[in-house]
This record gives structure tokens, sequence and C-alpha cells, in this order.
């Protein structure tokens, strides 16, 4: 499953430049290795361009390292960490930040 927004102001600063964000990807442990995290990406991907967006972002654990490596191996730049409250406010969460310019 993915999420995909227009915006994301809890956790991007505002900008000009048109993005979508990627929200809960997840896929069941039963599809590993199936490039199935890989296609879904590739699907937004796509959807974002035919949106006229120019970049493709999403946030995840900064403590993941992991996950971060299927990200940045798919072609998504680190662009910076950052810090959000978890629902209840009890405890700060460090986020990794990335992007990937999609080709014009």
């Amino acid at each position: 499953m993915v999420t995909v927004a227009d915006e994301d102001d809890e956790t991007w600063p505002a900008d000009d430049v048109p993005a979508s964000y990627v929200h809960r990807l997840a896929v069941d442990s039963t599809h590993r290795g199936d490039n199935l995290g890989g296609r879904l990406l590739s699907w937004v991907e796509v959807r974002a361009q035919e949106a006229g967006k120019q970049v493709v972002r999403l946030d995840c654990a900064a403590d993941n390292p992991g996950l971060r490596r299927f990200y940045e191996a798919r072609g998504f730049s680190h662009v910076g960490d950052s810090s959000v409250s978890d629902p209840t406010g009890a405890r700060s969460l460090k986020i990794s930040l990335y992007e990937k310019r999609l080709d014009a």
C-alpha cells in the first residue's frame, strides 16, 4: 500500500516546487524480494509526472539504514533530517527527508 498527497506541511518546509508526497509505503512480508515497493514508487512517479509535479518527496525513520538504502537505491536523495512529534506529543521522532527529481 501507499498513500500519496499533494502537500505535507507538517514535515516539509513550504516552497514553490510542485511535489507529490509519499506516506505509508508498506509491502507485506510475503512479497519481500518481489520489488513491489520499487514498483509502487515507480507508479507514484508516473502519476506525479502526469500531474505536473517536479519532485516526489518522502520521509522515513532516520535510524532505519535498510529503508534509507532502499530509497537511495531508487534514486532518492537525502536532503536533510528533521524531528516530528508522535501523535500524543509525548516524544519526538527523528526523520530523514528524501526527494527525487522527475525528468521533464
